[in-house]
């Protein structure tokens, strides 16, 4: 598992998981950290929205550009927020 390095402001991957976040999670949802983490776990590449009390979202960015919000969160994923939670 490593980090992410396509979060280069302007790359626009960032503003698109919020969007999509808040497209879906209505109001009053909780709110997101500003800087959402990202990972490339296998050759694929995430993004996590998260704040204080763990994981929001997850989205796979597919190789088109395209976001996909995950419904099984890969465990590496999992086990780095639960640490943080703990």
């Amino acid at each position: 598992m490593s980090e992410l390095k396509g979060f280069e402001p302007g790359s626009g991957v960032k503003n698109r998981a919020f969007a999509a976040y808040f497209r879906s999670a209505g109001p009053g949802s909780q709110q997101p950290f500003e800087h959402p983490d990202g990972w490339i776990i296998k050759g694929k590449s995430y993004i996590v929205l998260h704040n204080n009390s763990g994981m929001l979202a997850v989205y796979r960015i597919k190789t088109d550009g395209f976001l996909k919000r995950l419904k099984r969160v890969p465990k590496p994923i999992v086990q780095q927020y639960e640490d943080r939670i703990q």
